[in-house]
């Protein structure tokens, strides 16, 4: 009874690992960025990688190293995208901002 015991413990903690490794690989999916010319539509997705942001946009206008944002002038329209990390250490969208018009 024992042995019964410390087998089906063993499994289990073998299980709780192996799902553990799982969720710590799982990637985030590379988003589409799109962007139309009658310079009204721009999509950026929460998870796009910023790899893919400077592919779509280019280098940024500026940088903010403190609140991890950098300014894009996308169409003539300020842009803030704001930055976390991955498990990988790759930059990917957290939250974009367009400031209100005065």
């Amino acid at each position: 009874m024992k042995r019964t015991l410390k087998t089906v413990f063993t499994a289990l903690l073998i299980g709780v690992m192996m799902l553990s490794l799982a969720a710590c690989e799982k990637k985030h999916p590379t988003k589409k960025i799109t962007t139309s010319t009658n310079k009204t539509k721009v999509k950026i997705e929460i998870g796009t990688d910023r790899t893919n942001i400077i592919d779509a946009f280019g280098e940024p206008s500026e940088i903010d190293y403190i609140e991890h944002f950098e300014t894009y002038y996308i169409d003539g329209t300020q842009v803030y995208i704001y930055y976390d990390l991955d498990a990988e250490g790759n930059q990917i969208v957290s939250k974009v901002e367009v400031p209100d018009k005065k």
